[in-house]
Formats: C-alpha cells, sequence, structure tokens
C-alpha cells in the first residue's frame, strides 16, 4: 500500500497548514473525477482517528481499491473529519467535491429521510438480543426491498451506497459529571442527551422525556466534558476509539438500534469513472464489506473490555426495566405513527422494508 496514504489525527494538528493545502493540492473543488500522472484521486473522510483503533476496514479498503484499479486509484484517507464533519462531507459528496465519506446512517437520515427506518427503536429486534438486532439490521440494508427504496432514494440524491459498517448498538453513555447510571426509562428525564442528524433519534429522546441535544461528532468530545451535554447514545467503539473513557461513567444497554456506519460515495464521481474503474470500485466495496463483517465480533468485545478497564460501569437492566425500555418507546406505540409517516411515506411501506 506504498501508494496509499493516510492522515492522521496527530499529523494533522501538527502538520494542519499543510494538510488543509495537501487537500486542496488534490482537487478538493476541481471537476470530477480527478486525475494526476494518469491515476484518479480519491480523498475518503473518515471521522475517526488513525492512532486510535479505527472500527472499520479503512485501511484494507484503501488497499482493496489500489489493488484493483491497477495502481489507477491513488487513495488518500483524511481522519478525524479533517475534510468536514459528517453532514458537510455528505454536502461535498452530492456536488461532487469529495468522492467517498465514512457517515453514521442517522446523519445521513437528513439527506435521505428513508434511511430513518433503520433509527426506530427496536425495529430490528434489539429488544430480543444484541445480537439478533445486528443479524437483522444486515439483512434488512442488504434486501431487495431495501435498495429498490432506500438505495433508489440515496442515488437520487446524488449518493452512491458503497458498503456498511455496523460498529454495534448504540446505548445510553453518561458523563462523569452527571453523577448516577441510568437504569430506567425515568432516570433519563431532564438530562442532555447528545444526538446526531437523525429526525427519528430526536423524537426518541424527546418521548422518553430527555432533552436531546444535537451535537457534531467532532465537538461531541469537549461537549460531554464541558457538560454542554450529559449523555451520549452512542457503542463502544465509537466510544473508545475517541478516549471516551477518560470522561465518561456508565454505558446501560438499551439495544435501540444498532450503529450503521457506512461507506458513501459520490454518484457523480462513480458515473463519471471508465466502466473498468467503476468494476474496480464495485469489487472493492464487496469485498470490504465481508471483510467488517468478519472483523465487528473482535472489535466489539476489544473496546467493550478496554472500556470497563478504564473504569467504565456497564449496566445491564433487568428484564423487568428492558420491558420498560421497550414498552416506553418502541416504533409500535400510536405516537411514532406520523413519524413514520413524515420519514416513509406511508405505514405500509415501512413495515414492508421492515418485514425484509
Amino acid at each position: 500500500m506504498a501508494d496509499d496514504v493516510a492522515i492522521g489525527r496527530r499529523q494533522f494538528i501538527k502538520k494542519g497548514a499543510l494538510a488543509i493545502a495537501g487537500a486542496a493540492t488534490i482537487g478538493m473543488l476541481n471537476p470530477i473525477p480527478v486525475k494526476a500522472k494518469s491515476q484518479y484521486l480519491i480523498r475518503i473522510n473518515n471521522n475517526f482517528p488513525d492512532d486510535e483503533l479505527v472500527p472499520d476496514v479503512d485501511k484494507e479498503f484503501m488497499e482493496l481499491l489500489r489493488k484493483y484499479s491497477k495502481d489507477e486509484f491513488k487513495v488518500t484517507c483524511f481522519y478525524n473529519g479533517a475534510l468536514g464533519n459528517a453532514l458537510e462531507s455528505t454536502q461535498k459528496l452530492q456536488v461532487g467535491s469529495l468522492e467517498i465519506a465514512n457517515v453514521s446512517n442517522s446523519n445521513l437520515t437528513p439527506f435521505v429521510p428513508l434511511f430513518n427506518v433503520l433509527a426506530f427503536p427496536y425495529a430490528t429486534g434489539g429488544n430480543i438480543s444484541e445480537e439478533n438486532g445486528q443479524k437483522r439490521g444486515m439483512e434488512i440494508v442488504t434486501s431487495k426491498i431495501f435498495q429498490d427504496t432506500c438505495v433508489k432514494s440515496a442515488h437520487q440524491k446524488g449518493l452512491d451506497i458503497g458498503f456498511w459498517t455496523p460498529i454495534g448498538f448504540r446505548q445510553i453513555f453518561t458523563g462523569k459529571h452527571l453523577g448516577k447510571i441510568i437504569k430506567r426509562p425515568e432516570d433519563i428525564k431532564g438530562v442532555k442527551v447528545r444526538v446526531t442528524g437523525s429526525y427519528v433519534e430526536r423524537k426518541m429522546f424527546g418521548f422518553l422525556g430527555a432533552n436531546p441535544v444535537p451535537i457534531g461528532w467532532p465537538e461531541t468530545f469537549t461537549s460531554l466534558q464541558t457538560g454542554i451535554c450529559d449523555a451520549l447514545h452512542n457503542s463502544s467503539v465509537d466510544l473508545y476509539s475517541v478516549n471516551f473513557q477518560d470522561i465518561g461513567s456508565s454505558m446501560t444497554y438499551t439495544n435501540f438500534y444498532d450503529t450503521l456506519n457506512l461507506y458513501v460515495t459520490s454518484g457523480k464521481w462513480v458515473a463519471s469513472l471508465p466502466s473498468h474503474l467503476q468494476k474496480a470500485y464495485r469489487r472493492a466495496c464487496n469485498e470490504a464489506q465481508e471483510m467488517q463483517k468478519s472483523k465487528k465480533r473482535e472489535r466489539d468485545a476489544f473496546c467493550i473490555s478496554k472500556m470497563k478497564a478504564a473504569g467504565i460501569k456497564y449496566y445491564t437492566p433487568t428484564k423487568e426495566e428492558a420491558k420498560l425500555w421497550y414498552d416506553a418507546v418502541n416504533y409500535n406505540l400510536p405516537m411514532w405513527e406520523p413519524v413514520i409517516k413524515k420519514v416513509a411515506g406511508d405505514m405500509d411501506l415501512f413495515k414492508k422494508i421492515l418485514s425484509a
């Protein structure tokens, strides 16, 4: 992978001006596809740092792109959101000023509302078990009806879905200053919970009586540290990758829904590639998807063990408490019907997608 470049967090901070200048030199705003010396340059924006555990197959994906293009792709990965946060990078994908970005499904929903289907609490069966929910989530996103509806909607917005990188169920993580473990629904009332750009996630915590606060991922660490928010809704892999164990206290297994991150590509860029490079890109995505599946469980276990070793208390609700969570906010409750109609258009389509 000698031709590939990875710009890490410490490198970016130390050489910030150079990193930004470097991004400009590879044609951030130039017409697509960007070429240099007979190579197509690919910029990947990744919100995770390079010098910690990156919870996906970023480097493997870069290598596969180079391999199957026979070095016609020259890949540069910008870590720690160097090319913008999830919302900014998605906008760049739409206009073709960025080739690829790793974003969460939740942060993609402002652009493709149908993707909110995956964010309804317990819609993938997390109430049965986390493992069951993770399996169902991947079954849904790879189903024909999801491709024909949700993925088609993404294409219409200028976004090409590369591959999915599930990194564990989002749980409720509390900051040290909160001073309590969230065990039951009543415990979260009034708590300032950082949420993503997902409309459904904001509604969910609102229904629970919490105070949902939308905060971009790059600002989340400081926000929890300073008390702008009291709690987060993220997976252990998310949190350990940027050292949240240093400022947190507890993690409660509510299993509302999985963290289905994904690599999203500019539709304009893909369409502009020669056919042999489009095939190379698809093949790299397919193989990276399989690699991600095989590594997921190992990475989940590793991050959880490290979080526990750092003093984070993991709380598993009792059967009674788990039922209280489910009864308070599951997606079948009448309060969700107008929300479902807003994001999916009609109840029948919503049910068809979830039954895939």
